[in-house]
C-alpha cells in the first residue's frame, strides 16, 4: 500500500475512533471531524489520482465517491440512520474509494466497510435476543408483561429489538407508549428523541421494555479496521460458500 493511502487510511481510523467516542459519549459528532478527514485525505486522493493517470483508479475513484455519496445521502433521507453515519460514509469516500485488495465482491470500498458495519451491528439484537431468553428461560423473569395483548410477530421482534428496563436509562428509548384512549401501544422504532428522555414514562411501571441507541459510527469505525484486515464479509461469506480460496492482499 503506498503512502499516501496508509496515511489517509491511518487518519481515517483515528478520526473515526473519535467520532465513535463522542456519539457514544453524547449521542452526537461536530461536523470538524468530517470536515478535517475530507479536507485532509481529499487533497491526497485527488492526488494520487493524477499519479495513477492512465489507470483504472481515476475513474473507479470518481465512481466510488459518487456511488458511495448518493447511497449514503440516501440512506439518511429513508431514516435508516442518523446524519453522522452518513457524513462518514461520505468522508471515507474521499479518503479511500477504491479498494486496493481482492478480498472484495466490488472496488467501491465505502459500500463494502458499511456493509461490514450493518453486519457487525447485528451482534446487538442477537444479544438482546439471548439476554431475553436468559432472563425469560433461566432467571423466569416476567419481561413480557409489557407486550400482553400484542401479535406474536410483534413480540418476537421486540425480543431482539429491546428488553425490559430502569428508567430513565441513559440512551434507551421506550417502546412502550400510552395512547389518548389509555391504552398501551408497542413502537418497535421509537423516534430518534424518545432516547433522550430524562424521566420515565408514566405508565404506572416502574420497568419498562426499551431499544437501545448504539451509534453506527461505531460499528463504522470496526468495518474499516476489519475492510483492512480481513477484507469484505460478503466476498468471505461466499467464498466459504462457494469453497474457492481466498485471495491474499
Amino acid at each position: 500500500m503506498d503512502p499516501l493511502t496508509t496515511f489517509n487510511l491511518a487518519l481515517s481510523v483515528v478520526l473515526l475512533s473519535v467520532a465513535s467516542v463522542m456519539d457514544l459519549i453524547k449521542r452526537e459528532v461536530e461536523d470538524w471531524i468530517w470536515l478535517l478527514l475530507a479536507s485532509i485525505t481529499g487533497p491526497l486522493t485527488l492526488f494520487r489520482a493524477l499519479l495513477y493517470l492512465g489507470t483504472s483508479y481515476p475513474v473507479l475513484a470518481v465512481i466510488s465517491i459518487a456511488v458511495s455519496s448518493s447511497v449514503a445521502y440516501l440512506f439518511y433521507r429513508l431514516g435508516l440512520y442518523g446524519g453522522a453515519d452518513a457524513k462518514a460514509i461520505a468522508a471515507l469516500s474521499l479518503a479511500y474509494p477504491v479498494n486496493l485488495h481482492e478480498r472484495a465482491v466490488h472496488p467501491i470500498a465505502p459500500i463494502g466497510i458499511l456493509l461490514n458495519a450493518l453486519m457487525l451491528s447485528l451482534a446487538v439484537p442477537a444479544s438482546l435476543f439471548l439476554f431475553n431468553a436468559y432472563r425469560l428461560l433461566v432467571r423466569r423473569e416476567d419481561v413480557l408483561s409489557d407486550l400482553a395483548g400484542t401479535p406474536s410477530h410483534v413480540r418476537l421482534a421486540a425480543l431482539f429489538l429491546g428488553t425490559r428496563v430502569t428508567f430513565p436509562k441513559r440512551f434507551w428509548a421506550p417502546m412502550v407508549r400510552v395512547e389518548e384512549d389509555g391504552s398501551v401501544r408497542i413502537s418497535l422504532s421509537p423516534p430518534f428523541t424518545s432516547y433522550f428522555l430524562e424521566e420515565k414514562p408514566n405508565i404506572g411501571r416502574k420497568e419498562l421494555w426499551a431499544t437501545p441507541g448504539i451509534p453506527l459510527v461505531a460499528f463504522i469505525t470496526a468495518g474499516l479496521v476489519l475492510y483492512l484486515a480481513v477484507g469484505d464479509f460478503l466476498y468471505l461469506i461466499l467464498t466459504s460458500i462457494s469453497g474457492a480460496p481466498s485471495l491474499s492482499p
